[in-house]
């Protein structure tokens, strides 16, 4: 079996199953263009070795963890689940890993995102931005948003398949609200026709535009300089814990992290929020003499 007859059983048989992975089908796509010719039980270790060095000089580390990663589950589910003969050990757990990036710490201004909506050219785009910094929600699962699955009266939306392979409701905050209520309502379908990669190119595009708009009139060079769509989460949920007001398990729920460790590097909390934040407590208590202890709020849904 080569590695091409592997990648392509792989995509038939267990990519439907793995709706949170929109990536896979990419993934495999590449990995078939470099390594497809392989037989799959004689791929060395250094062969994987050499498509690593080569992909690190094309994509980042993360991209390339994710595509061998990737081809050591194709590995282990032929042997495991098909009874393929294979290797004990696959090649790629035979090589060094690239060194996992550091965590983004882009925090994007709301000047930034009203830019990218002044600029943008796609009706729907503007409502996706400002849902994904309403809700914390990826990009994938906004653009699979249905209308049978948004509650405006009790405030959810119900993400039936999230990337974690688990359902998840969404408590919507009112500027989410206020978008849902200003499209176009059906009484049931998607909520946008936009795909993902439509929105990803659609988002860059009005990126540059709003770019050199900028650079033009204040010469501000990191103005949304390197901005990627998914930053917007990071931004959210950073703004979601700056709120003061959700503890840690809530905006887990909001933003569907499972690992909390996961969670911690998606937040970036402004100082001065924090500094804020304590100044009121500290009156507070001054005014009271005694600390006000905030009520239980249960999370919606």
């Amino acid at each position: 079996m080569t590695v091409r007859k592997a990648l392509q059983q792989f995509r038939a048989e267990v990519v439907p199953l793995r709706r949170g992975q929109t990536s896979d089908p990419y993934r495999i796509a590449t990995l078939d263009r470099h390594l497809g010719s392989y037989a799959l039980a004689h791929l060395r270790p250094q062969d994987v070795a050499a498509y690593r060095d080569k992909r690190l000089r094309e994509v980042g580390p993360q991209a390339v963890l994710h595509e061998l990663k990737l081809l050591n589950r194709i590995y282990t589910w032929l042997a495991q689940e098909k009874g393929v003969q294979l290797p004990a050990r696959p090649p790629t757990a035979r090589i060094a890993k690239p060194k996992p990036p550091r965590g983004r710490e882009r925090r994007v201004s709301q000047n930034e995102i009203d830019a990218i909506v002044r600029e943008t050219e796609s009706a729907e785009l503007g409502p996706i931005v400002k849902l994904a910094v309403a809700t914390a929600m990826r990009r994938g699962e906004i653009v699979g948003l249905r209308w049978e699955n948004i509650n405006v009266e009790r405030r959810i939306a119900l993400l039936p398949m999230t990337k974690n392979g688990e359902p998840r409701c969404v408590p919507l905050s009112p500027e989410a609200i206020a978008v849902f209520v200003q499209l176009p309502r059906r009484a049931g379908g998607p909520v946008f026709s936009m795909t993902g990669r439509a929105v990803h190119k659609a988002f860059q595009r009005a990126v540059e535009r709003a770019r050199k708009h900028a650079l033009a009139v204040t010469q501000d060079e990191a103005f949304l300089a390197g901005l990627h769509f998914h930053d917007l989460r990071h931004e959210a949920t950073s703004r979601l814990f700056e709120r003061g007001d959700l503890n840690l398990m809530e905006v887990a729920l909001i933003t569907g992290h499972k690992d909390l460790r996961m969670l911690q590097r998606y937040t970036h909390l402004r100082p001065e929020a924090i500094a804020t934040k304590l100044a009121l407590a500290t009156n507070v208590v001054l005014a009271t003499g005694q600390p006000q202890i905030a009520e239980s709020r249960p999370c919606v849904g």
